[in-house]
């Protein structure tokens, strides 16, 4: 068994640190976009919920209207302007608190009710 030249322990170590650098590279340039998409509208109507935070401690939000169901709460502020922001499950009743003690006027879709036992089971045997 031959041992590794002192060329080929150079090049291992290079071929790490390059590989280290690379990985450092593209989580800063992930972390970057995520961190500038925060609180920007998508495309799709939707924002983050950093800017429904600002909005709301700004006192811009005239009414929320929150969807527990799909985690959303669709945002419309004083001027008229709405957005969408979508939130973490669990959420909901905090997120309720802060809107309510922020004198925001807040409307929750409920969720649907579950089905009977009997038909749930109904419909996993037929």
């Amino acid at each position: 068994m031959t041992t590794p030249s002192c060329s080929q322990k150079t090049h291992g170590r290079r071929a790490a640190f390059l590989v280290v650098v690379v990985v450092a590279l593209v989580a800063a340039l992930l972390a970057g976009i995520l961190l500038r998409t925060s609180g920007e509208d998508n495309g799709s109507g939707e924002v983050g919920l950093a800017r429904l935070r600002d909005d709301l401690e700004q006192g811009e939000i005239e009414k929320v209207l929150l969807d527990d169901t799909a985690g959303t709460a669709e945002v419309t502020l004083s001027g008229g302007q709405t957005y969408t922001v979508r939130y973490p499950d669990g959420y909901g009743p905090d997120l309720t608190t802060e809107l309510l003690d922020a004198d925001v006027d807040v409307e929750v879709t409920e969720r649907p009710a579950d089905p009977p036992l009997w038909l749930d089971l109904l419909v996993r045997v037929g």
